[in-house]
């Protein structure tokens, strides 16, 4: 009978990856905008899907040309992955900016829910492609805001671990700031774009290392094999 326990092996594999596969929700803008809405650019502009030049394919740009920060707002089905603690969202972002308006803010993204709103930031962007990655832990770098206008050095206190749990249960909105420079078209009428590519969300628990994956696999295998061995 053992000589059926490498294709358990197999078939628990298959139903695991599935399960990762189904758990992870990606936008790579090789065909559109994939849903990302503008919010809080509010002159009318809207987010512009290229076809080339992206991290690879296609990406997203979003035109800042008003005072106050500008977000792009994700589709619904980031706000239902992301409604777990312990997940993670990651993606690629340039900005293009003219000489006289340096790069002043940090790569940052907002999530409002339940009547809170949290920012987090990390690294400075560059007019290079960049992978930026934020963690939906209470202690990974949260700040409670009083609205996604505010200035993420400037305070803020970090979130309980209940306050966390609050936003995520009633996940209203998930957004990626695409404004990192101090010009607009209405102060001095330098318009900054930031392009972002290949946004990935990854639900908690979901996310193998490949490493391991290879030696689970391996161990399943092995076992049946090693016992064929001891009876020879």
């Amino acid at each position: 009978m053992h000589h059926r326990h490498p294709l358990r092996w197999l078939a628990a594999a298959t139903l695991l990856a599935g399960s990762v596969q189904a758990a992870t929700v990606t936008s790579t803008f090789d065909a559109g905008t994939e849903g990302w809405d503008n919010t809080l650019n509010d002159d009318g502009t809207t987010n512009t899907w290229v076809d080339t030049g992206g991290n690879p394919g296609g990406f997203l740009q979003s035109d800042d040309s008003v005072d106050g920060w500008g977000y792009v707002a994700a589709p619904v089905a980031y706000l239902l992955g992301a409604s777990m603690a312990g997940g993670a969202l990651s993606f690629d972002l340039r900005v293009l900016h003219d000489p006289q308006d340096p790069i002043n803010y940090r790569v940052r993204i907002g999530l409002s829910g339940n009547g809170l709103s949290l920012i987090s930031a990390v690294d400075a962007p560059t007019t290079d492609w960049q992978s930026y990655t934020f963690n939906f832990t209470a202690a990974s770098g949260w700040r409670l805001a009083g609205s996604l206008n505010e200035y993420y050095d400037q305070g803020g206190t970090a979130p309980t671990e209940a306050q966390f749990a609050s936003v995520l249960s009633n996940l209203t909105g998930l957004y990626i700031a695409a404004d990192y420079t101090d010009g607009n078209i209405g102060f001095n009428q330098h318009q900054d774009a930031t392009q972002l590519d290949n946004i990935v969300l990854r639900t908690p628990g979901t996310v193998p290392v490949a490493g391991t994956w290879a030696l689970v696999l391996a161990a399943g295998l092995a076992a049946p094999l090693a016992r064929r061995r001891r009876r020879a």
